[in-house]
């Protein structure tokens, strides 16, 4: 069986299996692109608490299956909430390990959400997408400064953005940033 160089398979599919599992799942049913799963509570296959070891290990490891990562599907947080300064730090690192793995592992893009596991907003529904909107275009520079690009997945059904209008608002938000589209 050989697929399209273009259709690639998401870790998360596997994500019952661990990161070995799944890498040789993946390429044993002829895929040759992946997206890599790094979302704490869903996809284990990227530990949450990331740091320079954890970028070596997963990334000797997602380079020795002989499959290229497409994009990594991550999290730092819920976007929509607004953070003081310790937790900002916590984001920023988190941020900085997951494009450090991106640029390991080749990655094209670091995909993050459209805002918190809730249909409800945090403040208000415009004050949440604007904030969302202002996360993901400062990821996006800290993403293009790590020659990586950012995607949002701007419809998600378990997120703030859960229907089509919640979308559309999101990515008028998101005109004249670098933040790609999922």
């Amino acid at each position: 069986m050989t697929f399209h160089p273009r259709l690639g398979c998401s870790s998360i599919s596997f994500r019952h299996l661990p990161l070995s599992g799944a890498l040789e799942t993946m390429a044993g049913l002829g895929f040759a692109e992946m997206d890599l799963g790094a979302l704490p509570g869903v996809c284990d296959h990227v530990p949450f608490h990331l740091d320079d070891k954890a970028v070596a290990a997963v990334g000797r490891e997602v380079s020795g299956s002989g499959l290229a990562v497409r994009s990594i599907n991550g999290d730092i947080g819920d976007l929509n909430r607004p953070l003081d300064v310790q937790a900002r730090a916590g984001r920023a690192r988190h941020l900085e390990m997951l494009l450090s793995l991106a640029v390991r592992t080749g990655a094209r893009a670091l995909v993050l959400p459209c805002g918190a596991l809730s249909h409800e907003p945090l403040s208000s529904l415009e004050r949440d997408l604007d904030l969302v909107a202002a996360e993901l275009a400062a990821a996006a520079d800290a993403a293009a400064a790590a020659g990586v690009e950012l995607w949002t997945e701007s419809l998600h059904f378990f997120r703030l953005c859960w229907n089509l209008d919640r979308a559309r608002q999101l990515t008028a938000r998101l005109e004249g940033t670098e933040v790609g589209v999922v």
